[in-house]
């Protein structure tokens, strides 16, 4: 059912692809590689992986408020159309927690509550809209990673997406800036399996010849 309610996004956004599946198998695989160290011992278990798989699907939930003009400008937005489509985190958030008080105190909501609006918020606070640091949630600074690396490897009605290895070099260079030190040192651990994941749920063909069929028609 997260599934499907998740894909409703998918129906709007042409960007969207196999975003879904990739970014939670992203996020499972970097929570399970960290459940072990000191950092995080307390907090990841088996209870809460499962609860940030079930919540991942959930991230972009908001996009389904952002006006179709932005979601399906086929070009970069600028700075007030940016703006707007930022709002997508505060609508998804708006959303789950209607769903959590009818629901009651389910911990999966709640995880997914925090990565909806957090997912795009800095280590550093430069550039967000309400925390930072270790104030982000956890779930938050995980999405984080996992986001970017999916919106740097695929493909963009106005670019081609980059390869593996500038994509780790590109979030590399942003440890401690935008992302959480620990979680870039971690991902740094693991990140092989970022690209194996990448390429099992890569967009299909359908998908490549819509994106080049755009690109000709508005660029």
């Amino acid at each position: 059912m997260l599934e499907t309610i998740a894909n409703i996004t998918e129906t709007r956004d042409l960007e969207t692809g196999n975003h879904i599946k990739r970014t939670r198998s992203y996020v499972k695989t970097l929570a399970e590689h960290i459940r072990n160290k000191p950092a995080y011992a307390d907090t990841v278990d088996d209870a809460y992986i499962e609860h940030l798989v079930e919540s991942a699907p959930l991230h972009d939930l908001g996009k389904v408020g952002v006006p179709d003009y932005i979601l399906l400008k086929p070009g970069q937005l600028n700075v007030e159309e940016f703006e707007e489509m930022k709002k997508h985190t505060q609508c998804g958030k708006r959303v789950i927690d209607t769903a959590q008080a009818k629901l009651g105190d389910a911990s999966f909501l709640k995880i997914a509550g925090e990565m909806a609006l957090t997912h795009h918020e800095h280590w550093d606070g430069q550039d967000t809209q309400r925390t930072q640091g270790e104030e982000i949630p956890l779930s938050g600074r995980i999405m984080a990673i996992a986001d970017v690396y999916d919106a740097l490897t695929s493909g963009r009605l106005y670019k081609r997406g980059i390869s593996h290895e500038k994509a780790v070099e590109d979030i590399l260079a942003k440890r401690g800036s935008q992302f959480d030190p620990q979680l870039i040192d971690a991902f740094i651990e693991i990140h092989t399996r970022f690209q194996t994941i990448a390429e099992q749920f890569a967009d299909d063909r359908v998908h490549e010849m819509l994106h080049s069929t755009l690109r000709k028609l508005f660029i």
